[in-house]
């Protein structure tokens, strides 16, 4: 499961992320490492995204690997209660699929 919390980094201010993914079938195990997310605030309440890694795929012919798909988003947070501890964001994101054909 993937998630994300509503807050943004704030005006001008990066948001960077590291992590190690992982994920399973019958056929292949791809693994991401390093896989990054990069957030910029474009104010208060917009933050711009991109997320990228570098995947590798154990198959039944060999390991593979290279730059794994990206993600391309805008997160708007609408509603901002810091005194109640409840905020909302909505978050559309564009997957643009890497030429590599790992995936």
């Amino acid at each position: 499961m993937l998630t994300d919390d509503p807050e943004t980094p704030g005006a001008r201010n990066w948001e960077i992320n590291t992590a190690y993914t992982e994920q399973r079938t019958n056929e292949e195990h791809h693994r991401s490492f390093p896989h990054v997310d990069f957030n910029y605030g474009l104010g208060e309440h917009i933050q711009l995204k991109f997320e990228t890694g570098w995947v590798f795929a154990d198959a039944p012919d060999g390991v593979r690997s290279g730059l794994d798909d990206s993600l391309l988003g805008v997160k708007w947070r609408f509603l901002d209660q810091e005194c109640a501890g409840f905020n909302m964001s909505v978050y559309p994101q564009l997957q643009v699929w890497a030429l590599n054909g790992i995936r």
